[in-house]
């Protein structure tokens, strides 16, 4: 700036504009990275994650440090494991709809590159309920944040 209290040059105030933009950016970038994802369970090479919204999480398999295969698709809101079997309770988003249980067989996933799953369900709490007993699975513990697989009404709000 010119001494003075003279206006600032016009290089100067272009360069303000770009590091202000460049600023502006950089928050934008880290905001994506940030804010948009979370991983809320994890056994071994198994986790419940979610990407862009928590209704998202699904039980998911790594194969790479970076790279996750969906097990069980969204909205996954409570996890039963044991050393052989995770039981997964998903609750759909539509409205209405019932829960849905599933059994995963741990071995079978952890065996190659990419797995092809080896995944029991849907079922009804009946059937996944037999199938706890037999395989000792633990009650469920709920993960993720409290009511993100509550079901929405037809306008998408909650």
């Amino acid at each position: 700036m010119a001494e003075g209290g003279s206006k600032p040059s016009m290089a100067c105030v272009i360069a303000v504009s770009r590091i202000a933009a460049l600023c502006a950016a950089a928050f934008a970038v880290a905001g994506c990275g940030l804010f948009d994802s979370r991983l809320e369970w994890e056994s071994g090479s198994y986790a419940v994650l979610w990407i862009d919204e928590p209704s998202n999480s699904k039980l998911s398999y790594r194969v790479h440090p970076d790279t996750w295969v969906p097990v069980v698709d969204a909205c996954v809101s409570a996890i039963a494991d044991n050393p052989q079997f995770i039981g997964a309770r998903q609750r759909p988003s539509a409205q209405h709809a019932r829960e849905r249980y599933f059994v995963v067989r741990k071995q079978e996933l952890a065996s190659s590159v990419y797995p092809t799953p080896s995944v029991t369900g849907p079922l009804s709490a009946a059937e996944y309920e037999a199938f706890a007993v037999r395989l000792k699975l633990p009650v469920f513990e709920p993960v993720g944040i409290a009511g993100a697989c509550d079901p929405k009404d037809a306008t998408g709000s909650r």
